[in-house]
C-alpha cells in the first residue's frame, strides 16, 4: 500500500503541483487531491442491506440527472447489469 501512495503521490507532483502541496501540508487528504485533479474517480462505500439507507447516500452523492439515468437502468427490464 505504501507503494501505491508513493505512486499516486508522485503523479499528483507531476500533474498538480499546487495540490501536491496542499496535500503535504495537510490541508487536503491525498485522495480528495486526485479527485479533485481527475486522476481517481470518486467512490462511496455503501451499507446495500438497508434499501433507505443505500437511497439516502446516493441521492447525497449523485446529481438528478445521475440518479435519473439510475432510475432508468433500475427500470429496464432488460437488465441493463
Amino acid at each position: 500500500m505504501a507503494n501505491e501512495r508513493t505512486y499516486w503521490t508522485q503523479r499528483l507532483a507531476k500533474v498538480a503541483p499546487l495540490e501536491h502541496l496542499a496535500v503535504e501540508q495537510g490541508e487536503k487528504r491525498l485522495y480528495g487531491a486526485l479527485v479533485d485533479v481527475g486522476l481517481r474517480p470518486r467512490r462511496v462505500t455503501v451499507e446495500i442491506d438497508r434499501p433507505e439507507s443505500l437511497a439516502r447516500c446516493l441521492r447525497r452523492h449523485m446529481s438528478s440527472e445521475q440518479l435519473d439515468e439510475l432510475r432508468e437502468l433500475l427500470n429496464d427490464p432488460a437488465g441493463a447489469c
